[in-house]
């Protein structure tokens, strides 16, 4: 089946070669874990991120389904100055 990964910021290094942007499309087999693409990629299990997949809230346990679009993003920080 196919998904839609998109890393960003300082997660993007992790996409494959020849991906396009801050994202690319991946062919996995069906029961795929979020965790098991995230392993895949080479991110480091220790690397903070926020996992959305089609832009809700996800955990590294929830199996994707074909055309999910799943996203990583570092935390971000910030406040006033």
């Amino acid at each position: 089946m196919t998904i839609d990964v998109q890393l960003f910021a300082t997660l993007a290094r992790y996409l494959p070669p020849d991906s396009a942007g801050d994202a690319a499309t991946l062919e996995i087999p069906e029961g795929t874990r979020v965790g098991d693409v995230i392993r895949l990629l080479g991110i480091p299990a220790t690397m903070p991120r926020i996992v959305l997949v089609n832009g809700e809230d996800a955990d590294d346990e929830r199996v994707l389904q074909p055309r999910d679009v799943l996203s990583l993003v570092p935390p971000l920080a910030g406040g006033c100055i």
